[in-house]
């Protein structure tokens, strides 16, 4: 079949035009949005924009994102250091290489920081909750979930069961991150996070203190006594203070668990340990007034950048879970393992393997010269004592005939009194009322009518001297 030549022209002219429509059509490919699923741009200013930050050219060097929309961060590190390998670098392998070449997974502060303890094949995270880790090896590997959290970091989008993404939720990894890759870790796109802030504001803290409570012969858990940290403001007022959080770490236990099944379960790790923040006055109604139990408060010596990582790794603890053992991963062994991120280098929780005893971490502190000041809180048991201790016999009786027939009977002989002693007599009656109350019914709050009744006719009275409540404290 033959053309003519005018056919042959106007084929070679179409042929033309949709050349240069191809490249008319290849020019402004760039410039297209929905281009770049595959292939970030050239232009930084158009990956930010498309949540691409740091990542440049085209082909595979995108294919770790997909992995990182589907929130699987092992797989996006694979595809990340693949693409490496063929010179397409891109944001996550850059990040990698620098904390590979700088060996942050072995640094002491990566390992307090995921709970590492070294065991024959490697280390293992005491932590036993998956979803605090970002891979799927993170707890044996390391370097595996130093680089997933790298991954995680570029999503906004949080992982189930967390509401979080990693880049909020483990605030204090990514700080310690930040400080290490400080010539790569601006390509990772920057969030912000509210509850985060809004925790810090709550808290505003300046230092902290560990509270002892003394052993509770009734509990395996406290049969040698019980630590948590209260978060303190400068210059508070022991008054002050009870209102201030608490981090407490305790065995979650369900309800109906039968005494014995509460001892095996203990001894044996069968209940989840966890981190909880909790109003002090409400843990120390518990202990002083419930339990009965002294308690002891050791401000420490922190620095402030030291008390600001513990609070940043106490947010990251709030979704973790521990198995709980009586006599060695209890209390006082966690916390140590809390305050060790602000002493990496030289850690205290390893000190102890087969038990941990309350008192033998407060040795630690002491010998570590980290307890600054030391406060004694006695039990409402022997508050009472010594309120008996401060009347007379007379005064006692008084004390006794108002407890049973009331205030109305004995008012004659209250007004007889010295003002001094007459306020001894009430405050005593009070506290009697508060504890017997309290012993019966645990929420109780508040005051009942014989308690306000003797608050009125406490009211006008003078305090006691300075010098008793020294003695009552002593």
């Amino acid at each position: 079949m033959s053309y003519s030549r005018k056919e042959k022209s106007s084929a070679r002219a179409l042929a033309w035009l949709c050349l240069l429509t191809g490249a008319v059509i290849g020019s402004l490919y760039p410039l297209v949005p929905w281009a770049h699923a595959t292939a970030p741009s050239a232009d930084p200013r158009v990956n930010t924009r498309l949540g691409i930050a740091g990542d440049s050219g085209n082909g595979n060097r995108s294919h770790w994102l997909k992995a990182l929309s589907s929130r699987d961060y092992d797989a996006a590190v694979q595809v990340a250091q693949a693409a490496a390998l063929t010179a397409e670098r891109s944001a996550l392998s850059n990040l990698i290489e620098q904390a590979d070449d700088l060996q942050l997974h072995k640094a002491p502060m990566w390992h307090a920081l995921l709970h590492y303890r070294s065991t024959l094949g490697g280390v293992k995270s005491l932590v036993d909750s998956p979803w605090f880790f970002q891979s799927e090896r993170g707890k044996t590997d390391a370097r595996a979930e130093l680089h997933a959290t790298l991954a995680a970091f570029f999503t906004p989008v949080a992982r189930a069961p967390l509401r979080l993404s990693a880049y909020c939720r483990f605030v204090a990894r990514r700080d310690w991150l930040a400080s290490q890759l400080s010539d790569t870790f601006d390509l990772i796109p920057v969030q912000t996070c509210p509850e985060f802030e809004q925790y810090k504001r709550y808290l505003n803290a300046d230092t902290l203190t560990l509270v002892f409570p003394t052993s509770h012969p009734n509990s395996p858990a406290s049969a040698f006594g019980h630590t948590l940290l209260r978060v303190d403001q400068a210059a508070q007022s022991q008054d002050e203070k009870l209102l201030n959080m608490s981090i407490n770490f305790a065995a979650e236990v369900p309800p109906g668990v039968s005494p014995i099944a509460y001892t095996f379960g203990g001894l044996s790790g069968r209940f989840p340990g966890t981190f909880r923040l909790l109003p002090y006055h409400i843990k120390l109604r518990e202990y002083r007034q419930i339990d009965n139990r002294d308690t002891w408060e050791y401000a420490l010596k922190l620095e402030p950048a030291q008390v600001d990582l513990i609070l940043r790794h106490t947010y990251e603890l709030l979704i973790a879970e521990f198995d709980y053992f009586f006599f060695s991963e209890n209390c006082s062994f966690h916390l140590l393992g809390l305050l060790d991120v602000a002493f990496a280098s030289n850690p205290m929780a390893q000190q102890f393997s087969l038990w941990t005893i309350p008192v033998d971490t407060i040795k630690v502190l002491q010998t570590r010269e980290l307890i600054e000041s030391e406060t004694f809180v006695p039990s409402a048991v022997r508050t009472l004592r010594q309120r008996e201790a401060n009347l007379t016999e007379a005064e006692q009786r008084l004390a006794l005939k108002t407890v049973s027939r009331g205030l109305d009977e004995v008012s004659q002989d209250i007004d007889a009194l010295q003002p001094e002693r007459a306020a001894e007599v009430l405050d005593t009656v009070g506290d009697y009322n508060r504890y017997v109350r309290l012993k019966g019914e645990n929420s109780a709050s508040g005051l009942d009518a014989v308690e306000r009744a003797v608050l009125c006719r406490r009211c006008g009275r003078p305090r006691r001297r300075p010098t008793r409540r020294t003695h009552i404290l002593g």
